[in-house]
């Protein structure tokens, strides 16, 4: 457990042959090479940042395992190998990528520069670049870094004062955005995941609108032409009257065989509009597919459990679906006279016209 943290620790302080090492040395030439007025700036950031490094590798690392044990720890045992050994397993991989970097440069480091900039980089990891500026850096910050961990002792002044400004710590505001997004977790499952079918085809017609509205706004103008209209004739106004009453029927009912009926009466009298307009194949698939539905609801329907009336089914509730309906069929208009706007290409009803009897 001491080898691994000291090994830890000491890649944490960028100690030459360890992985940390060539770490600390890529952050400060970067810092320095930067080829604008912040240079400076950068470089003295990250000196400061790595002699924070260096400190904190110490406490954590080596700190707690110098020294006497205090009395009340004496009855602690090593833990499991199952804790020490991972641990343990990547020291000595950081201990060995630091005193061979070109394991990681060539394997790793270097395929995925050349596929990102798009071209051959070349990457060089090296224990020692010569004595520069650098080196100097990385050796000041490893000193420094040492002092402060030697003359850094702990007291109730320091814990108090590190209390105090725990608000504006990065940990205090990681755990404010974690608990702000949990509450805001929930409050989004309670909503668009709360467990209820209706719930989510309402929102699924509420997002559409919202699509075809826009979609209608971004079209430009819709302007009727009432020339391509064909005059309603009797038959088709009185099939338009047949299903607004098989309508009424199904929205009004408290029988489940009147609401089975009443669905009946709507799709029968869909099938009679598609003849109307020269789509028989359209009314018998309407007219298959709606006697069957209507046997399956008969036989479903009445093993079913009475009618739940729920909570909050209220007038506001009935309010907003009737909104929502009215709304959706007003949209799918508007989709059905822009459409008379779109320029029919009838090529292909020219061709199977002219080659039907050939």
């Amino acid at each position: 457990v001491y080898i691994a943290g000291m090994l830890a620790a000491l890649s944490s302080a960028g100690l030459p042959l360890t992985f940390g090492f060539i770490g600390k040395d890529l952050i400060y030439e970067s810092t320095l090479n930067t080829a604008s007025s912040v240079a400076l700036y950068l470089t003295i950031v990250a000196v400061v940042t790595n002699l924070c490094l260096v400190a904190a590798g110490f406490m954590a690392g080596i700190k707690p395992f110098t020294g006497s044990l205090p009395q009340e720890f004496g009855s602690v045992h090593l833990p499991h190998k199952a804790m020490w050994l991972p641990p343990l397993f990547l020291g000595l991989v950081g201990l060995t990528l630091g005193c061979f970097p070109n394991l990681m440069s060539d394997s790793l480091i270097s395929p995925v520069v050349n596929v990102i900039a798009s071209g051959n980089v070349a990457v060089h990891l090296k224990i020692w670049h010569g004595f520069n500026m650098v080196l100097i850096l990385s050796m000041l910050t490893l000193a420094i870094g040492t002092i402060v961990y030697l003359i850094n002792k702990p007291s109730a002044g320091k814990l108090s004062f590190v209390t105090y400004y725990q608000r504006v710590s990065p940990q205090y505001a990681y755990s404010w955005l974690a608990k702000k997004f949990y509450i805001f977790s929930e409050w989004y499952t309670n909503i668009m995941h709360n467990g209820f079918l209706r719930s989510y085809i309402l929102k699924i017609i509420v997002f559409a609108q919202l699509l075809f509205i826009y979609e209608l706004m971004r079209s430009g103008p819709i302007y009727l032409d009432y020339s391509k209209l064909s005059p309603i004739s009797v038959y088709e106004g009185a099939t338009v009257l047949f299903l607004i009453a098989g309508l009424f029927i199904t929205l009004t009912t408290s029988s489940r065989l009147t609401a089975v009926i009443g669905t009946s009466v709507i799709g029968y009298a869909i099938c009679l509009l598609f003849l109307y307009f020269s789509a028989p194949d359209l009314a018998i698939t309407q007219f298959t597919i709606d006697t069957l539905t209507v046997v399956l609801f008969v036989l479903v329907l009445f093993n079913l459990p009475p009618f739940i009336k729920f909570p909050g089914m209220n007038k506001a509730t009935i309010i907003r679906d009737i909104v929502v309906s009215v709304s959706f069929g007003i949209i799918m208009s508007i989709i059905a006279i822009k459409v008379l706007q779109v320029p029919t290409d009838i090529e292909i009803s020219n061709f199977y016209g002219t080659y039907a009897y050939t």
